[in-house]
């Protein structure tokens, strides 16, 4: 059963898969062929853009005795586009800058629809909504507009030219200028509630952009963070209906099923021997009730490449490797951010948002302390989907959003968002949506979040805390190479991205290339 359903998997890629590059060709083969160490063998731990990255990198230069583990029924980690009659980008949607092969594929495939400034807040067709105690006037909206424009430039500036602010957070130099323009507006107390309505939108914007609670995302991020841009601020392109759908199906193209093994958790890496050991955990198919069975193979491998989430290692790396992992990579991967920025699919049978609006901003001008003021303070940013506009709203959730809601049911959820849509648009006759799709990855173990980001104490510690995250570990004794680390979170520069999971694989590929060049002339 689990071999069908890996089958089925793949056959369902390739149906939209289109000849291409990512898989890089055979005659790129560096590796002398009759070099007695191109039999290696090689498990990669997660079938995301760095898993299968690696995997084709690795078959590209002549390595081909590779299995990937995959502790989920699918391929593609935080890549996740589900068909619904147009494809629902669960997770990634955008690329980041041009001069990567993600970008390139992406052209080649036809699939890129424009380009969005990541810097722009909000959009002239934006709809702000509040209820009726707290009506912001237009006045009011262009001054805040004028106030908010140019400051992600301003704190990108600072960042670069002054170090010793790096571990300041953005919520630090916001809290601050948002007092002083308060100051200058001269806000009376009803003014204040009102634009405080509008700071904590822009707060949310952060929140989402960078995947990180604002009060912890560090100005270091803007320092280190780069898409291959000239200048600041960057671009990201959108897709069409596809979305990633096709990039991802030419990724897994040239991986045979019998080295895809999906449902199989690796819950332990013993890397004590000369070869290394792997435990896997694998849900029973064939058992109603999904039971786990827990195993250690029996084939051992000499070289691992971990690209497991950094919120998976935040929770399981203490007892994931034997031995331990080495005390800097533990202290960064403590120290280091994993945000949770998530998106709920709400379906109706036809709309009630006019037709060329871009954005729902819902406005709230109360602090409420109880449960549901809280939730509801987060169902601030509503977007018609771009291919499915008269359909299906997507609400955006960050900060304590996704904590939230992912503790209500559809029904639950259902009932408080019609509930709040109602207040806000003054309409007592919106209906409830009829159907609602999301993908809980602050909740799922095998993520525990979405993407990585520097905060204040990463920041302290390392000028470039990725790179610690991306050592690999070589054993005390001999110094033979063992453990690779891939994913956004070991990319230096263009971390939270698929761009950055797909170099970092390549990047983990070509290390075993050197490393067995090195020791045996290749």
């Amino acid at each position: 059963m689990r071999f069908f359903l890996q089958l089925i998997t793949v056959i369902n890629l390739l149906t939209i898969a289109d000849e291409g590059f990512l898989t890089g060709p055979e005659v790129f083969n560096d590796l002398n062929e009759n070099c007695s160490l191109l039999n290696v063998s090689i498990a990669i731990i997660g079938a995301g853009f760095s898993g299968l990255s690696a995997f084709n990198h690795l078959s590209s230069i002549g390595l081909h005795n590779v299995q990937i583990f995959e502790a989920s029924n699918r391929v593609g980690g935080r890549v996740y586009p589900l068909e619904f009659g147009i494809f629902l980008q669960q997770g990634a949607e955008f690329i980041n800058g041009e001069d990567n092969a993600i970008y390139k594929a992406a052209r080649r495939l036809g699939l890129i629809t424009g380009e969005v400034d990541d810097s722009a807040l909000i959009s002239e067709d934006a709809q702000f909504v509040s209820s009726p105690n707290c009506q912001i006037s237009q006045d009011k909206l262009n001054k805040f507009a004028e106030f908010s424009s140019f400051l992600e430039l301003k704190y990108a500036e600072m960042a670069m030219d002054n170090r010793e602010i790096w571990s300041k957070t953005v919520a630090q130099v916001f809290d601050r200028d948002y007092e002083e323009f308060l100051r200058k507006m001269n806000a009376s107390k009803e003014d204040r509630l009102q634009y405080d309505s509008l700071a904590k939108i822009y707060r949310g914007y952060y929140e989402g952009e960078w995947s990180a609670p604002i009060d912890k995302l560090a100005l270091h991020n803007y320092v280190k963070w780069k898409d291959g841009s000239k200048s600041f601020p960057f671009s990201s392109f959108t897709l069409n209906s596809r979305g990633y759908a096709p990039i991802l199906a030419e990724l897994v193209e040239n991986v045979p099923v019998n080295k895809l093994n999906l449902n199989s958790r690796v819950v332990q890496i013993d890397y004590r021997g000369n070869h290394v050991r792997l435990k896997l955990r694998k849900t029973n198919l064939l058992d109603d009730q999904n039971l786990m069975e827990e195993e250690w193979l029996s084939t051992h491998f000499d070289f691992v490449i971990i690209t497991v989430p950094i919120g998976h290692l935040k929770q399981f790396s203490s007892t994931m490797f034997l031995p331990q992992l080495p005390k800097n990579k533990l202290k960064i991967i403590e120290a280091i951010g994993f945000g949770s920025m998530e998106k709920v699919f709400l379906v109706y049978d036809k709309p009630f948002w006019p037709e060329n609006m871009t954005s729902l901003i819902a406005l709230n001008c109360n602090y409420e302390e109880e449960e549901e003021g809280r939730i509801r303070d987060s169902l601030h940013t509503l977007q018609p989907h771009p291919w499915a506009k008269n359909r299906i709203l997507v609400l955006w959730l960050s900060g304590n959003g996704p904590r939230l809601v992912n503790a209500l049911t559809d029904s639950m959820l259902s009932d408080l968002i019609t509930k709040h849509l109602r207040e806000v648009l003054q309409d007592k006759n919106i209906r409830p949506p009829v159907k609602i799709i999301r993908t809980k990855w602050l909740n799922d173990q095998n993520f525990l979040g979405s993407y990585t980001y520097i905060t204040p104490q990463s920041s302290l510690i390392s000028d470039d805390p990725f790179s610690i995250l991306a050592e690999p570990i070589y054993s005390k004794k001999d110094q033979k190479l063992k453990l690779l680390f891939a994913g956004e979170g070991t990319h230096s520069q263009i971390f939270q991205t698929t761009i950055g999971a797909f170099e970092s694989g390549q990047r983990e590929a070509e290390r075993i290339k050197e490393y067995l060049i090195g020791i045996n002339k290749c």
